[in-house]
Parts: structure tokens; C-alpha cells; sequence
């Protein structure tokens, strides 16, 4: 049955234009219990211990968060631009109206986090963890999510667009509101948790043989035909 799309309304981020710009050390930033209404660029924060922070409209650009640590963080009305948080842990955490804009994101960690009005965009995020997770009003767009894992999360209102998903693992996830468009799903493991999900007729022919191979189906080539 064909259906309509659903679009997916992001709640605005209130992060003004011109923001009060800082440099700011490690030792600065693990010392502050909450940063609002600030600008950090190019600041070197590899191994950031942020745990329980709250973060509120703040633009971080072009900083080196690669292993930072933001358990139990409250982030909001943030923006991460082309920012390497490789590997970053943000686990059991809140972030709410938040962007990663051309951001690396490989391996970054998000475990039971909630995550609501959410935009990934152009983002290398392979090997990424939302494991129990709950993702709400969220896009991914033009991400390279390749053997991430997704498991025993819940899904709504969210949309998947131009993204590469091979080897992703979906097990035991829910789906309510979402779409994939274009996107490639090669080797999914846990294709039967996309019920609930849409896509497109392209979608869904380009990604036949796997759909076929997690259901125990045979492909058969034309050759094996009876003469």
C-alpha cells in the first residue's frame, strides 16, 4: 500500500547569528557545571571529560572532540560544525534541538540517549552506537552510517535520506513515522525490525536480495531455469 510522505517538522534551533566567542582550555570547560550562550572554535578538546554538563545555545566549530565523554549531559539548541568527535561517548544523555553539520562522528556512542529534534547532516558516522536509544523528530541526511548499530531502539517521526547503512544492525528496533529515501542497506542485519517503516518502490527493489536473504529466501540466477 502506497503512502503518502511524512515530513518530519525539526523544532527550530534558537541559536542566535552572532554569539559571544570564547577560547576555552579542557580544564575550563570540565570545570564549568553549564555553558550557554557562546561561540568555541578550533579549540583541541580531545578526551573532554563533560560529564553532566548542560550545554544551551552554544555554536562549536571546527573542535577537536575526538574520545570526549558527555555522560549524562543535557545539550540543547547546540551546533556542532565540522567538528571530529570521533569515538565520542554521550551516553544516557539528553540532546535536544541539536545539529552535527559536516561533523566525524565514527564510532561515537550514544547509549540510551534521547534524542528529539535532532539534524545529522553530511556526516561520517560509521561504526556509530544509538543502541536503546529513543530517536525522535530527527533527520539523517547524506550520513555514512555503515556498520552502526541501532539496536533495541525506538523510532519516531524520523527521516533517513541519502545515507549508507551496509552491515547496519536494526535488531529488535521499532519504527513509527520513519523513512528511508535512497538510501543503500546491504547486509542490514535485522531487516524483519523495519516494520513499520517506509520506502520508496526504488528503494525497496534495489534492496530485494537482501530483503530476500534475511527472510532464508534463495535468489536463483536466470540460468536455473527448467529446459
Amino acid at each position: 500500500m502506497a503512502r503518502s510522505r511524512h515530513r518530519v517538522a525539526l523544532a527550530k534551533r534558537e541559536i542566535p547569528d552572532q554569539l559571544r566567542r570564547v577560547e576555552v582550555t579542557q580544564a575550563e570547560f570540565e570545570e564549568s557545571s553549564a555553558l550557554s550562550e557562546l561561540e568555541i572554535c578550533g579549540a583541541d578538546l580531545t578526551h573532554l571529560n563533560a560529564a553532566n554538563i548542560r550545554c544551551e545555545t552554544v555554536r562549536l566549530t571546527k573542535v577537536k572532540l575526538m574520545q570526549s565523554r558527555w555522560l549524562r549531559a543535557s545539550v540543547s539548541d547546540t551546533e556542532f560544525q565540522t567538528c571530529d568527535a570521533s569515538n565520542m561517548e554521550a551516553s544516557h544523555s539528553s540532546m535536544t534541538r541539536v545539529g552535527f553539520l559536516q561533523c566525524k562522528l565514527t564510532g561515537a556512542q550514544f547509549f540510551h540517549t534521547r534524542l528529539a529534534d535532532l539534524e545529522y547532516a553530511d556526516c561520517r558516522m560509521n561504526f556509530a552506537i544509538f543502541r536503546g536509544s529513543s530517536i525522535r523528530r530527527t533527520v539523517f541526511r547524506d550520513c555514512d552510517l555503515r556498520e552502526s548499530d541501532f539496536s533495541d531502539s525506538q523510532f519516531d517521526s524520523v527521516q533517513f535520506l541519502n545515507c549508507q547503512f551496509m552491515r547496519a544492525s536494526f535488531l529488535r528496533t521499532t519504527f513509527a513515522h520513519a523513512e528511508f529515501r535512497r538510501c543503500d542497506l546491504s547486509g542490514v542485519n535485522g531487516i524483519s525490525s523495519l516494520r513499520g517503516a517506509s520506502m520508496t518502490l526504488e528503494d525497496i527493489l534495489t534492496s530485494a536480495v537482501p530483503f530476500a536473504q534475511e527472510l532464508g529466501i534463495s535468489v536463483l540466477s536466470d540460468i536455473d531455469d527448467d529446459r
